[in-house]
């Protein structure tokens, strides 16, 4: 037994010596290592910005991988993976999947599929630069605003935490109203460029001056009545919804989450000695669901009904031609959106109606929300959301002097920005000026922010975030039409049809 212990406590002594000097060994290649910040994607050199995000690799290190594939996919579709495997010296911001389904979203498309190559490939370019940058190579919360492949700009910026000295953000400028986007997986470095991976989407969105608060001289008139009707059940189409603070709509194959809205505003004659131009229905919304999409208002049955009282089996009849409608993307948490009603109003003044009833219904299978009479705005004010028309005259524009030489696209960049020089008025300041679109290009997308819209102002045009993007491979021509108001709802007589050439 004696033999064995000495057998075992030498046994111990040389295997903690060896281990000692293997330590030792250990310590001492660590000692020599920078202790300074090591780049996440130090493994990666040896491969293209492509051969990273197309890869399938589980190496933990780079565990962002396996959540790029929709990233890549799409970057190969819209004709990008050559570039990204190419020569170069890049930097790239890469949304990883969720992100890229917000992204499929804000473009008001169901899924990145269904969003068209030109839209996709002027958000990509949107995030990619010609030169490296680095977190650990930026002077702590100083900007860098860096010209991106499509002519906008990227903005990033080190702003360390108590815990962190190399956080990381993407357009947290003073010159963008962009929101602030963290770098979840930064400085993974390849063979031509280093990737920064993203788990929201982020794009150029400059900031510029809002119009003025001048309007035309002209009547409002505040909502009356105003109630949601909800399908269904013998229960739910008897409910009165007409004290609450929202109301819905909603259509879904299940009737009992199907709701309309329905409004009542009284007919006045206008206060002013000219004819009505215009009557302007306001709404306020304070939701949209997943997917979004088109809300419209319609001219319901002349019928009276109690507000407190009204309910789906009730109710006056709704109308079917829709008066005006409108986009609402979803996400949308409160803002005003606006819908013409004239030629309704104006019948019901012409045959003497003391009110008219206005129904709010969606084709979508989304939930939009509105304020009511009953909503507190956001100084608790009771009633400061509620809807409203505004009766305005014929308004003498303010507007002078049109520039409108047509644009030219080269084919190769598939894109153009449109500058003052290309298409302006005067007679006010930019940040007045709005442009409608009433045709739009059959070839190509007009775009503000890189989101497809129904109008922009001058203002952006003059800050670069309004752009045509060319959705063909060949040679062509299109063109769009555009009319011109200020801000006091003064329209130019003229509408512009903006040529294109593309070559």
């Amino acid at each position: 037994m004696m033999s064995n212990l000495k057998l075992f406590k030498a046994g111990v002594i040389v295997a903690f010596v060896f281990l000692s000097f293997e330590s030792c060994k250990k310590f001492e290649v660590l000692s020599n290592i920078d202790p300074d910040i090591v780049t996440a994607g130090e493994n990666l050199k040896a491969q293209t910005v492509w051969e990273f995000i197309s890869s399938r690799s589980t190496n933990r290190s780079i565990d962002t991988l396996k959540s790029l594939n929709l990233y890549a996919a799409a970057i190969e579709r819209v004709g990008l993976k050559d570039l990204l495997n190419g020569e170069g010296d890049f930097t790239v911001i890469a949304p990883r999947n969720e992100a890229m389904k917000s992204l499929a979203l804000e473009l008001g498309y169901p899924t990145i599929d269904a969003v068209p190559s030109a839209l996709l490939k002027n958000y990509f370019l949107d995030n990619i630069i010609s030169k490296r940058v680095k977190s650990f190579d930026l002077e702590i919360s100083k900007f860098q605003v860096v010209e991106t492949l499509n002519g906008d700009s990227l903005s990033f910026v080190r702003q360390p935490s108590s815990t962190d000295q190399y956080v990381f953000n993407l357009y947290n400028s003073p010159t963008f109203s962009t929101a602030l986007v963290k770098v979840r997986s930064q400085n993974l470095e390849c063979k031509n460029g280093v990737v920064h991976v993203v788990d929201a989407i982020t794009s150029f969105r400059p900031k510029f001056l809002p119009a003025e608060a001048g309007k035309a001289a002209g009547d409002t008139i505040i909502v009356a009545k105003d109630a949601y009707l909800n399908n269904g059940s013998s229960a739910l189409k008897g409910t009165n919804y007409g004290s609450l603070d929202y109301m819905w709509i909603k259509k879904n194959n299940d009737a009992n989450i199907t709701r309309r809205s329905i409004t009542q505003f009284p007919v006045k004659a206008a206060s002013f000695p000219e004819p009505i131009s215009s009557a302007t229905l306001g709404l306020f919304v304070t939701r949209s669901d997943n997917p979004g999409g088109t809300v419209s208002v319609y001219r319901d049955q002349q019928v009276d009904w109690g507000e407190n009282t009204v309910n789906w089996a009730n109710s006056p009849v709704p109308g079917t031609a829709p008066l005006s409608s409108a986009e609402i993307r979803p996400f949308v948490t409160k803002g005003w959106f606006y819908f013409d009603v004239s030629t309704a109003y104006k019948t019901a003044l012409a045959n003497g109606d003391q009110y008219i009833n206005l129904g709010i219904n969606t084709a979508v299978n989304a939930l939009f929300q509105f304020a009511t009479k009953e909503t507190r705005d956001s100084n608790l004010i009771l009633g400061g959301y509620k809807a409203f028309l505004v009766l305005t005259p014929p308004a003498s524009t303010l507007l002078v002097n049109p520039v409108n030489t047509g644009l030219s696209v080269d084919l190769v960049k598939g894109y153009k920005k449109i500058t003052i020089s290309e298409l302006s008025f005067g007679g006010t300041t930019n940040n007045n000026i709005t442009y409608t679109i009433t045709s739009k290009p059959q070839n190509g997308f007009l775009v503000v922010n890189g989101l497809v819209s129904p109008s922009f102002t001058q203002a952006q045009i003059e800050k670069g975030a309004v752009k045509y993007l060319y959705s063909g491979t060949a040679a062509g021509t299109d063109s769009f039409t555009v009319v011109a108001k200020d801000f006091k709802n003064g329209t130019f007589p003229t509408p512009q049809v903006v040529n294109i050439q593309i070559q």
